[in-house]
C-alpha cells in the first residue's frame, strides 16, 4: 500500500553497452502512519552494470590481460563506456565473490563421496605466462549431485600441501566422506590417512 511519485533515470551497462531506464518512485506506507521509500528488487540502487557485463570484464582480465588492454578489447563491445576503474571495480567485487566462496560453510553439505585431484593450469603472473599446481576438492551429495568444494593453488601436490588443503576443508566443517576418489598420488594418500585415517579410498 502506498502512492507512485514519478520517476529517476538510470544508466545500466550491460553487453549491450549502455541504456538509460526509468525506474519508478513510490512511498510505501509502514502501518505505523509512516512511510518508507519503495526499493526494486531486480535492480538494486547500487548495480551500475549487468551481471553478464561483469563477468566479461572480469573474464577479460583474468585471462592475463591489463586493465588498459580490457578496455580497448571491450570498447567496442561496450560502446567505449568501460574504463580502467570500472574494469578494476568489476575484479575487485569478483575477488570478493571467490574470498568468500573459498570461506563458505560446508559443514550442510551431505557429501559422500570426495574426489580429489591435482591440475596445471598455465596463467599470467606478474606478467609473465607461467604454469601453476591446483588443488581440486569436487564432493557427491547424497542425492547424487556434483558440487565443486574448493580449488587452491597450494604449490605443488606434496603431503604437506594436501594436508593444509583437506585441513581447511575440514576446518569450514566437511564431514569425513563414505570413501574418497584419488589417483593414487602418494602425498595425497599420506595426508587423508594423516586426517581421516578410516576413510576408505
Amino acid at each position: 500500500v502506498g502512492h507512485r511519485h514519478g520517476h529517476r533515470k538510470r544508466t545500466l551497462l550491460g553487453s549491450f553497452g549502455p541504456v538509460e531506464l526509468s525506474v519508478p518512485r513510490a512511498r510505501l506506507e509502514t502501518g505505523d502512519g509512516a512511510s518508507s521509500e519503495w526499493k526494486s528488487q531486480s535492480l538494486h540502487s547500487y548495480r551500475r552494470r549487468t551481471r553478464q557485463a561483469e563477468a566479461l570484464i572480469a573474464g577479460a582480465y583474468l585471462a592475463g590481460t591489463n586493465t588498459r588492454r580490457v578496455k580497448r578489447a571491450l570498447g567496442a563491445l561496450f560502446k567505449g563506456a568501460v574504463g580502467k576503474d570500472v574494469v578494476s571495480r568489476a575484479w575487485r567485487k569478483v575477488q570478493t565473490d571467490w574470498e568468500a566462496w573459498c570461506k563458505r560453510d560446508l559443514s550442510g553439505e551431505p557429501i559422500v563421496r570426495l574426489i580429489l585431484d591435482g591440475t596445471v593450469v598455465r596463467t599470467r603472473i606478474d606478467k609473465k605466462s607461467t604454469s601453476i599446481s591446483l588443488l581440486v576438492a569436487l564432493g557427491v551429495r547424497a542425492d547424487g549431485q556434483k558440487i565443486l568444494l574448493a580449488v587452491n593453488d597450494m604449490g605443488g601436490e606434496s603431503e604437506a600441501s594436501w594436508r593444509a588443503f583437506l585441513d581447511n576443508l575440514s576446518a569450514r566443517g566437511l564431514r569425513q566422506p563414505e570413501f574418497a576418489i584419488v589417483d593414487g598420488a602418494p602425498g595425497l594418500e599420506k595426508a587423508l590417512a594423516g586426517l581421516w585415517p578410516d576413510a576408505p579410498l
